[in-house]
């Protein structure tokens, strides 16, 4: 195993407990693709320790009783599906989809793929 560097998620000179560390992921917006042209479905890929994944995001909205649903019923199920694999609250996040000048609310996910 290499011993951390400059280069590592892990700042010079302290130790990091897995419980402390962050690793921080800002996506460029001109990298999302808009998968239907619709702005409701985008897409980006990341590498994570050289695994080749998707990062998803789907549009959101509040539905009734303060539930988020999304924006396209045809990703309903992407969410339907994430919400059997996680029982945590979904987090969202504001991205201007390509093309647009308004910021939407999107659910992210991401998922390992081969090249």
């Amino acid at each position: 195993m290499k011993r951390p560097t400059d280069s590592t998620c892990q700042p010079r000179g302290r130790v990091v407990r897995p419980r402390d560390a962050e690793a921080r992921v800002e996506v460029d917006p001109a990298l999302w693709q808009d998968e239907r042209g619709d702005g409701a479905l985008l897409r980006c890929t990341l590498r994570v320790n050289g695994l080749p994944m998707h990062l998803e995001a789907v549009a959101v909205r509040e539905g009734r009783a303060g539930v988020i649903v999304a924006e396209v019923p045809e990703d309903e199920e992407r969410l339907v599906a994430l919400d059997g694999m996680y029982s945590a609250r979904w987090g969202t996040t504001s991205i201007v989809p390509p093309g647009r000048r308004r910021a939407r609310e999107y659910v992210l996910f991401a998922g390992p793929f081969e090249d």
